[in-house]
């Protein structure tokens, strides 16, 4: 991840459950929220409902990105248009605004994949921590048993 971002706040509130993450980027700050799970409350753990806030943060973070980016899209889609018609602009600038579009969507595709990928992370640690907490649970009820 980007060396510009730094981790600004990131907190548990043990009344709440409630995880909340601050990163500072070159663009602004985003925050991320997590809430306990009931399943988690007797082992609950600081750093995974923080780790799930930052990943919020993150997953923020790149959807503004991404904005940014359709939207640049959009007004250089809108530029090429009206250039495209206009037979006194030279081909070698018509080349470049196509050649700046493609680089553009690349861009807001690598966002878009990074989103992705932040998301499925989110899903599969947190499935993990589920099939973590039943195994435990588990165990506990068989000590209990003995």
């Amino acid at each position: 991840m980007d060396n510009n971002i730094k981790l600004v706040y990131s907190n548990y509130d043990d009344e709440t459950g409630i995880s909340i993450v601050r990163i500072q980027t070159p663009e602004g700050t985003f925050k991320g929220k997590a809430r306990l799970n009931p399943k988690d409350e007797n082992v609950a753990s600081k750093y995974v409902g923080c780790k799930y806030a930052e990943i919020r943060a993150w997953i923020k973070y790149y959807h503004y990105l991404s904005k940014i980016k359709a939207s640049n899209i959009k007004e250089i889609t809108k530029l090429n248009n009206q250039i495209s018609q206009d037979k006194t602009v030279p081909k070698r600038v018509k080349r470049w605004g196509a050649t700046h579009l493609n680089a553009l969507v690349k861009e807001k595709k690598e966002y878009d994949d990074m989103i992705t990928e932040l998301k499925e992370q989110l899903t599969f640690e947190m499935q993990e921590r589920d099939k973590f907490l039943d195994i435990l649970s588990k165990h506990k009820q068989k000590a209990k048993n003995k």
